[in-house]
């Protein structure tokens, strides 16, 4: 894939428009940032919303660079297992973005970087299993369920393996390039729980890349708790897009290996 990068559009207003030049069709995020007037984050096209600026001048999206296109910033680097894809602005970005604004969205990102959830928060050593024994993906959200209930972190088991099944079959957590995350929420559980497992060989979930599953992340959760679950999903993806994570994870042979992977490479 090319590379992409992280680029700010302006949007222009009716008044800023010349009479008889017609509005230019308007570019579909792909998966980035969108601001909206009320600073909310909302999925669109993949995306979300970003709240770090006053007004809703800016679109975030990531573009395939070309040749013909010189992109206003460094943002996401290729989605390939040797890089990261971290979205980071850079000086040239903010040359494209109104002063008003530009302290903002610095801010907002450098808050999102800081205050991303680590997984050693609330995944333990005993939560991890290397290898699972399951070779479907039915057996292996159900080991995994287990492990939790035998280390003390759910209320109810078969309520929250009930709620996590549903939810696999509303739709595939596998999410590709080898990582699935199937995940829930029931009054079966404490509190947020996790617990990691990576199978003897590799199990198809569905996923959408067609890719069977060498990592599987079980995520459950109380009905009332979805602030630190959005959390949790996304710090498991952007920890498996981390440069060298996946090869670590394949390197892994034991459930002391795997957790000792995940706590180096979240520093």
């Amino acid at each position: 894939m090319g590379k992409l990068r992280l680029t700010a559009l302006r949007t222009r207003t009716e008044r800023d428009r010349p009479e008889g030049v017609m509005r230019p069709p308007r570019p579909r995020p792909t998966l980035g940032f969108l601001l909206d007037r009320d600073h909310r984050r909302f999925p669109a096209a993949g995306g979300r919303a970003c709240p770090f600026a006053a007004a809703a001048r800016y679109r975030f999206s990531r573009i395939r660079q070309t040749k013909q296109c010189t992109p206003l910033s460094v943002g996401c680097q290729t989605p390939c297992a040797s890089e990261r894809r971290v979205l980071r602005p850079c000086g040239a970005f903010f040359s494209a973005v109104a002063d008003r604004d530009a302290d903002r969205i610095r801010c907002g990102f450098r808050h999102d970087r800081d205050t991303s959830m680590k997984l050693t928060s609330i995944l333990t050593p005993d939560c991890v299993r290397v290898p699972l024994r399951a070779t479907d993906k039915t057996a292996a959200i159900t080991e995994l369920v287990d492990l939790l209930h035998e280390t003390g972190k759910l209320a109810d088991r078969d309520q929250t393996l009930e709620a996590v099944l549903t939810r696999e079959r509303t739709r595939s957590t596998g999410i590709g390039l080898g990582l699935a995350v199937p995940h829930g929420k029931s009054h079966g559980c404490k509190k947020l729980a996790m617990a990691m497992g990576k199978p003897a060989q590799p199990v198809d979930f569905d996923a959408i890349d067609g890719r069977p599953c060498e990592l599987i992340v079980l995520l459950t959760s109380p009905i009332d708790e979805t602030g630190p679950h959005i959390q949790a999903l996304a710090s498991v993806s952007r920890l498996w897009q981390t440069e060298g994570f996946r090869q670590a994870v394949a390197e892994a042979r034991t459930s002391e290996e795997l957790y000792r992977a995940i706590e180096s490479f979240e520093g």
